[in-house]
């Protein structure tokens, strides 16, 4: 029996939350083959943060941050975990890696012995770059927010890592990674993506046994350093639904 089987006399129901990279998961669920998917509900908030009161999720309490969900009043006053049986939750991962808002990134301090030498960042090995990785993610809102979410939901939580961002990224002459690696940005970008991925792994793993980490739907692009131009929304650090189409595949693969 997968986990979306209900036993005799439960019904099942789906619902998706999380930060703004859950619009590709919802553009791409339409053309999911699987009833609960496509019939599933959706709270996103955007920003770093979901707040979790008395078994709910509630709107933001300053309300400058909009909340997007295709529940009637879950927008004004919440959205009742224990209506469902299955979460998935997306996106858990660092920022974006921009010029002016992420000086304290991993990426902006540290640098492995592998890649060219185009800065003066400190020289790191690889266990000591996800370990850094890890603890700016569970340092982050959001990662306590979905700690929170897994102790108080008796079921289910699969969680999404942070997607690839998009090559359409490297048309941008003022980003800095690019400037200092040269044509070096890509292998430098995969690793980034192996390392986060390990940070990941090790924050779901500590969460227990009812929490689990939707894979890459293309582990392809963690070589490549970067997803196809294809799937990339107007923000190369967020994928569009043709993404959401398949990274909703590597989440049925797990049913």
């Amino acid at each position: 029996m997968n986990c979306l089987t209900p036993s005799a006399g439960e019904s099942v129901k789906l619902c998706f939350v999380g930060n703004s990279h859950l619009a590709a998961l919802r553009g791409g669920a339409k053309k999911s083959s699987i009833d609960e998917i496509r019939s599933a509900d959706w709270f996103a908030v955007g920003g770093e943060m979901l707040t979790i009161q008395n078994g709910r999720l509630e709107p933001p309490p300053d309300g400058r941050r909009p909340v997007h969900t295709n529940v009637a009043g879950a927008a004004e006053h919440g959205l009742e975990l224990a209506n469902y049986s299955t979460v998935v939750v997306s996106a858990v991962g660092l920022l974006a890696i921009r010029n002016a808002s992420t000086s304290g990134h991993p990426m902006r301090r540290l640098r492995l012995s592998s890649w060219p030498v185009g800065n003066d960042l400190e020289v790191a090995s690889e266990a000591v770059l996800v370990e850094r990785i890890w603890n700016r993610i569970v340092g982050g809102s959001f990662a306590k927010s979905v700690r929170s979410l897994v102790a108080i939901f008796p079921g289910k939580v699969f969680i999404y890592p942070t997607p690839v961002a998009s090559e359409t990224v490297l048309g941008d002459a003022e980003w800095d990674l690019a400037r200092w690696y040269g044509g070096g940005i890509r292998q430098v970008m995969s690793d980034y993506w192996r390392c986060q991925w390990l940070a990941i792994q090790r924050f779901v793993d500590e969460l227990g046994d009812r929490a689990h980490l939707v894979p890459h739907p293309v582990p392809g692009w963690l070589d490549d350093g970067f997803s196809p131009t294809a799937y990339s929304s107007k923000d190369p650090w967020h994928l569009n639904k043709e993404y959401g189409h398949l990274a909703l595949k590597a989440l049925a693969d797990l049913f």
